[in-house]
């Protein structure tokens, strides 16, 4: 790669940033302070996603107990996913499952009952996208207030994956043994 073209890359790069941080400084104190949280939520799930080898249930619980120390924002639900998906967009390698943590934790601590949903899909023929493998989609998103809140797709388009029956189970000593005469 040509200094040239890498030179041209950074010059672009500041640009938009600083188009960004522009836009930032003219929104307002209030809408600042939703970006900001939101921003802070958002590398907060992205790090503990990163660090974390639990399942994702107990991910939830962790992260929400966790997060339950910071300051709230208050706002409403439209204002939160606004503030998330803005920041998500501006953050580089923002997924969904990341959003969805983060979009539950806000809304727990504003008192109102969510439930993070994981879904799968077959994409389009050929299609593979960043939650995909072998021919399946994956998708987080939250459930709240009788609707779906997503980052990125429809969720209409994925099927809510169940939980084992077994769940609990960690193998076959949990199995009934041989009954006694």
């Amino acid at each position: 790669m040509s200094e040239t073209s890498s030179g041209t890359r950074a010059k672009s790069s500041f640009r938009r940033f600083a188009a960004d941080a522009s836009r930032l400084i003219s929104t307002g104190p209030r809408r600042r302070r939703l970006l900001m949280a939101a921003t802070g939520l958002l590398l907060l799930s992205r790090g503990f996603l990163r660090v974390s080898r639990r399942h994702y249930r107990t991910n939830e619980r962790r992260f929400e107990a966790f997060t339950a120390r910071l300051p709230l924002v208050s706002c409403t639900p439209e204002e939160a996913s606004w503030a998330l998906s803005v920041a998500a967009h501006r953050l580089p390698g923002t997924l969904c499952l990341a959003w969805a943590l983060a979009f539950r934790a806000w809304l727990s601590r504003m008192g109102i009952p969510s439930v993070v949903r994981y879904g799968v899909a077959r994409p389009a023929a050929g299609r593979l996208t960043a939650g995909s493998a072998a021919g399946l989609a994956a998708h987080a998103w939250v459930e709240a207030q009788g609707r779906g809140w997503s980052f990125g797709d429809a969720v209409e388009n994925y099927e809510i994956m169940q939980p084992s029956a077994h769940a609990g189970m960690t193998g076959p000593r949990d199995a009934p043994g041989p009954t006694q005469p």
